[in-house]
C-alpha cells in the first residue's frame, strides 16, 4: 500500500556544552553622588545570555537582569548597576553565562564589594580677621580634596546660611557683613551633587 511520507527537514544539534566560567571585576563608584557599582566580566563564547545577581549575603543572590546577544553589555561585558544602592554597604554579585534552553549554566565566583559613602571630604578651616579700610572683615578658608564635592555653604552661628558658593575648587570667602569687637562662629558645610 502507499505510505504517506512527510518532506526531509534537517536539524544541527545544539552544543550542550557548558559555557566558559566568567571571570567578575567589582568596582565601586560615586554619580552625583549616589553610590553604584560597575562590573566587568571575561567572555565566555558560548554563552547566549549573560544574568545578573545581586544580593546583601553571599548566599541569597537574586537576579537583577539578564542580557542576550542583542544588548550592547553582551559583548561589552560591562554594566553599571544603577539600581538603588545604599552607601557604605556590602554587596554580592555574580555573573551566569547560561548556554541553550535546557542546557548547562556556568557562575563565576561570587564577589563581595562595599560601597562608597559618596559623601564630600569634610573641609578643615581658617579664620582671620583684617581690616579693609576702616571695616572688619573676617577671611574664612578650608582645605579638602574636593572628592565627591559639587558645591559649598558659609555658616556664621549668629545668621544661618550667609552664603552658598557653587564651585568646588573655591577654597576662601570673605564676610564683610561683622560689626567690629564682636566674636563670630563659623563653619563651611560641604555637599555633594545629591545634596549630602
Amino acid at each position: 500500500g502507499q505510505t504517506g511520507v512527510s518532506p526531509t527537514e534537517t536539524v544541527t544539534a545544539l552544543s550542550c556544552v557548558a559555557p566558559t566560567t566568567p571571570s567578575l571585576t567589582l568596582t565601586s563608584v560615586c554619580t552625583a553622588g549616589v553610590p553604584q557599582v560597575d562590573l566587568t566580566w571575561t567572555d565566555s563564547p558560548e554563552a547566549v545570555t549573560f544574568e545578573i545577581h545581586r544580593g546583601v549575603s553571599a548566599t541569597n543572590l537574586s537576579l537583577l537582569v539578564t542580557f542576550d546577544s542583542s544588548a550592547p553589555e553582551f559583548t561589552s561585558h560591562t554594566w553599571r548597576d544603577t539600581f538603588p544602592l545604599n552607601p557604605s554597604t556590602t554587596y554580592y554579585y555574580k555573573v551566569v553565562a547560561t548556554g541553550p534552553p535546557g542546557g548547562p549554566t556556568s557562575s563565576s565566583a561570587v564577589k563581595a564589594i562595599t560601597t562608597q559613602s559618596c559623601l564630600p571630604t569634610t573641609p578643615s578651616t581658617s579664620l582671620s580677621s583684617v581690616c579693609s579700610g576702616p571695616t572688619a572683615v573676617v577671611n574664612i578658608s578650608w582645605s579638602t580634596n574636593e572628592a565627591n564635592t559639587a558645591y559649598y555653604e558659609v555658616h556664621r552661628q549668629d545668621a544661618g546660611l550667609i552664603d552658598t558658593i557653587a564651585s568646588p575648587a573655591a577654597r576662601s570667602w570673605q564676610d564683610a557683613t561683622v560689626l567690629q569687637d564682636t566674636v563670630y562662629s563659623y563653619e563651611v558645610r560641604a555637599f555633594n551633587e545629591a545634596g549630602g
